[in-house]
This record gives structure tokens, sequence and C-alpha cells, in this order.
């Protein structure tokens, strides 16, 4: 672009994005579509940081049944508002995959080992206490899991919560685990 006059005198061809040079009198960086479009994403981001995780829905199901031989149920530290706690089920497959409610009206979630832990941390909540559980009836976990996992769940506070769900997979287990108040931050899970 050598034969191409200066954007100094009047009628001077003009590069795209020169104008401002001109008009504001300022040197302004050139940026490119994908410069634009990550700081977009980096301001949005700030302004809209995205939920902390709760884990993943079961859209599949495995080949293989998860390992009830190996389960507990595990007690995480509630909201600020709930001193309770928090239940979640651990199960073991090639990995171990962890099960629970985390929202009013949702399908449960799960994750494995390293959502788990990044589940802790963007949640800022800690592990209290594990303790196993011993099913009987495997097949009958694996299946009350699986439809569990595939409906929408309603958390109603007492009737319908984290410990329900717990109670509903490993008592269709053949387990007669479960909590008496509810409480899993206060009580052991029998």
């Amino acid at each position: 672009m050598s034969d191409v006059p200066s954007a100094s005198g009047p009628g001077a061809l003009v590069r795209p994005g020169d104008f401002r040079k001109q008009i504001f009198g300022q040197k302004v960086p050139r940026l490119s579509g994908n410069d634009i479009d990550r700081r977009e994403c980096e301001l949005a981001d700030k302004k809209n940081p995205p939920p902390p995780y709760q884990g993943d829905d079961l859209n599949t199901c495995y080949a293989r049944a998860f390992d009830f031989n190996v389960t507990q149920a595990v007690v995480v530290s509630g909201d600020s508002w709930n001193p309770c706690g928090h239940l979640m089920l651990q199960v073991s497959r090639v990995d171990w995959s962890y099960f629970h409610v985390a929202a009013l009206r949702s399908r449960p979630k799960m994750m494995n080992e390293l959502g788990f832990q990044r589940y802790l941390r963007e949640n800022k909540k800690r592990v209290l206490s594990r303790r196993a559980v011993t099913i009987t009836n495997p097949e009958g976990a694996q299946a009350k899991l699986e439809t569990l996992m595939s409906q929408r769940w309603t958390w109603m506070v007492l009737p319908n919560n984290c410990s329900s769900f717990v109670e509903e997979v490993v008592q269709a287990g053949g387990s007669s685990a479960g909590l008496y108040w509810n409480c899993p931050a206060k009580e052991g899970f029998w």
C-alpha cells in the first residue's frame, strides 16, 4: 500500500480503523475478531460469573452397573443458612461416583472424584463425615438410582430433601440406613 496517500490532507484515503486516529487524535490498537470475542467474554464473566458447579445430569446408562459393594453416605457442610449440612451418596465404579439433589426443582446430579473436589472448592464446602452403608441388593439400588436420576426432584426442606434421596436409593438396595431428624451434620446415617 505504498501508493496510498497519507491521511493528513483533505480527500486523503483512510484505511479502516484509522479514522479513530484522525478523529480522536490517539492511537487505537487493532483487534482481531477473536480478540474482541475473548474480551467480551471476559467482561461478561466478570459481570455474571457462572454458578458454582453442582454436578452433571446422568443422561446415559453405563455398560456396567455401579459397584454398590462399596457405598458411603457423605456429609458435607451446608450453606450459611443450613446448619444441617448436605448428604450425598458415593458409590464405586472405575473411580468414585457421587450423587445428590442440588436444586429446588431439578434432576439429581452426579460427579466423579474430580468433579466432587471441584464441587467442594467452588461451593466452599468441606467433608464432615463418611459412613459406610451395606447394600445387600445392588440391582435394586441401581434401578432406584437410575429412576431417580431420570426424573425431576422437588426439594421440600423436610419430607423430600438430600437425605431422603440417599435413603431411597440405599433402602431399595436392602439397607435400613437413614436419618431420623433429616439433619446429616447432627446425626449419624444409620
